[in-house]
């Protein structure tokens, strides 16, 4: 049990890591919506390799459909985008 707390201990550091990084380049806004955007991909894999699932994974998608719009309208990435005047 130790082993798989240590591998998954180090997954989540090695993402912590890669996501802080991109999040300086590119913005948060971003990655926030590649992870939506990611789910909602997983979501439809599964709807289409496992057919009994169907419902489960296309309701889920939906769920997570509505955050992703609304988060990529209302979030902002630079002070430019809030006006801001030094």
């Amino acid at each position: 049990m130790a082993n798989v707390d240590a591998i998954y201990l180090l997954n989540y550091a090695t993402g912590q890591f890669t996501c802080g990084v991109l999040a300086d380049r590119i913005g948060p806004s971003y990655i926030v919506i590649g992870g939506l955007i990611a789910t909602l991909l997983a979501g439809w894999l599964a709807y289409e390799v496992f057919n009994d699932w169907r419902h489960a994974f296309f309701g889920f998608s939906v769920l997570v459909l509505t955050p992703c719009i609304l988060f990529f309208k209302f979030q902002r990435t630079h002070l430019k985008m809030l006006n801001f005047q030094p």
